[in-house]
């Protein structure tokens, strides 16, 4: 075998990969320079061959490296250094030809034009390329098309519309007074009617006595509705239950004590 095709851990110094080298020396024997052959580990923590080792204790009994006394006797298999050094020579050779072609594409200089009137001529003329985004952005321009309008419509049915109020008021059934629910009850025994939320609610400035109000346009609704007078019942013989579902039918409230529900049907 030529000199030349004996592997040792200097072939990847040429390489891209020079840190394997240290890889590769801490995987050989210390005695043969070779890849472990069923690694030994000796009591002072040094691994070798298992003939390397066994030959040197049988010497002087001592640890090449360190010298320290050892016997023959405590030797252990070094497991583990047997795999990694299996894994390893079987991958050395695809690795250490990939990482000499890599550095042989990278020691090659860069190519050289034939030609040096090539590049003006491959050089874009900068004025040249300004008209063609111009024209390119008037086509856009001209492409675009129109904002379409918005007609409005009026409506005269807008006037009527009533916005949600979402300040935590209720109105009252009679008034149409608008305050916190627990106080509906008791305003209930003295409400004055729908009359009086209307003299309430009309205008303090002259000038603004002819426009329309939500409230007043309803309040005026409500005086147009003929009123009704409700047929009188035997409250003592109708059960509760029955007494709210009426009063709920021609929408007053069925909340609070039976007195109370009575007086309000009457």
């Amino acid at each position: 075998m030529a000199v030349d095709d004996v592997a040792d851990s200097t072939d990847w110094l040429s390489t891209p990969l020079s840190g394997l080298s240290a890889v590769e020396s801490a995987l050989r024997c210390e005695v043969c320079k070779d890849f472990y052959k069923t690694p030994m580990i000796t009591s002072c923590a040094h691994t070798f061959c298992s003939i390397c080792i066994r030959r040197a204790l049988s010497n002087d009994s001592k640890c090449p490296l360190c010298r320290a006394t050892d016997q023959e006797l405590k030797l252990r298999s070094n497991w583990s250094m047997e795999q990694t050094v299996a894994a390893f020579s079987k991958a050395r050779e695809g690795a250490l030809g990939f990482a000499r072609s890599a550095s042989v594409d990278k020691k090659q200089p860069p190519k050289r034009k034939a030609d040096g009137g090539d590049d003006s001529s491959s050089q874009p003329e900068p004025h040249s390329k300004r008209l063609r985004s111009s024209a390119r952005l008037s086509s856009r321009v001209d492409t675009t098309p129109p904002t379409p309008s918005v007609d409005v419509v009026e409506d005269s049915e807008d006037e009527d519309f009533e916005p949600d109020n979402n300040d935590g008021l209720v109105p009252c059934p009679m008034c149409q007074r608008r305050m916190k629910e627990w106080q509906v009850f008791a305003h209930l025994e003295s409400c004055p009617g729908p009359d009086a939320a209307i003299a309430e609610a009309s205008p303090r400035k002259s000038g603004n006595r002819d426009t329309p109000t939500p409230l007043t346009g309803q309040m005026q609704r409500q005086r147009q509705t003929t009123l009704e007078r409700l047929p009188s019942l035997s409250y003592s013989i109708l059960k509760e239950a029955a007494l709210r579902k009426k009063l709920a039918e021609i929408g007053i409230s069925n909340q609070g004590p039976r007195p109370l529900l009575e007086r309000r049907h009457k």
